[in-house]
């Protein structure tokens, strides 16, 4: 008895463990940072963001109509025709796993009048549905298309982790950048095939190892910061958060290599 008591409960905890570890692999991307540490991937050097004289990126694709956060097919057409070239917009999963742009699952929700609670919209229920009855919810898969139409356009999308799943999604990575909270995820994501990976870290042993180019950073740092005002020098770009107007950002911030994150320019 003792054989077919105890084999179960063995064969319960390794599919567990199997799916706990496939679970923090798919969302930590551990097992890229393994990988390359062992050699078995070579991350180049990051190509400088060329932004010339912009300063400012429409965030969650820009206030439209008095509403911030849409992240919606109209916004961005309004950012576009306000002369944003930088775009950034929040994406997340599907039930059925493909990209849309949405601040959080719960948000959506709400905004589209849907009593789903916390699952995410499938793809169908997207296109039925409308954000604060006015606004058209936007598909990675959308954006394609807009990207092709406008070669200046850059797409900075925030908050997905499948890098695989985006590029198959919206395959102009020279167009967009993909926002990173960890080294592995940076990681992962430029072993995509994405070349501008923004970084939300201020490691400066990895920054300079892996040569990043793209630096995530809040209103709080410092403008006259040595290390960030170097990386500046040497063709870094700053995306800085935290200011919601661009009339709000001081003159020293504005003399950074550096996109502002606004809702209004």
């Amino acid at each position: 008895m003792k054989r077919f008591v105890i084999r179960p409960f063995i064969l319960v905890a390794l599919i567990l463990l199997t799916i706990a570890l496939w679970a923090t692999a798919y969302s930590y991307k551990w097992h890229y940072g393994l990988a390359y540490r062992l050699g078995l991937i070579e991350i180049a050097p990051a190509p400088s963001l060329e932004i010339g004289e912009e300063k400012y990126m429409a965030h969650a694709a820009g206030e439209i109509d008095g509403f911030r956060y849409t992240n919606s097919l109209e916004a961005v057409q309004s950012a576009i025709d306000s002369g944003y070239r930088f775009i950034e917009m929040d994406m997340r999963q599907t039930l059925d796993g493909h990209y849309f742009g949405a601040h959080s699952i719960d948000d959506f929700n709400e905004e589209t009048g849907s009593n789903r609670w916390i699952l995410p919209p499938t793809v169908s229920q997207i296109r039925e549905s409308k954000i604060h009855e006015l606004f058209t919810p936007v598909l990675l898969t959308d954006m394609a298309p807009i990207l092709k139409a406008h070669p200046q356009l850059m797409l900075d999308i925030a908050k997905g982790e499948d890098f695989v799943k985006m590029m198959k999604e919206c395959p102009y990575p020279n167009q967009m950048i993909i926002e990173t909270t960890t080294a592995n995820r940076y990681i992962a994501a430029r072993a995509a095939g994405f070349s501008y990976v923004a970084y939300s870290d201020l490691d400066k042993d990895f920054i300079e190892e892996l040569g990043v180019k793209i630096l995530v950073v809040d209103n709080d740092i410092n403008p006259k910061d040595p290390f960030l005002n170097e990386f500046c020098r040497q063709g870094g770009t700053l995306l800085i958060t935290g200011f919601d107007h661009a009339q709000d950002i001081p003159a020293d911030f504005l003399k950074l290599r550096a996109l502002f994150y606004v809702d209004q320019k």
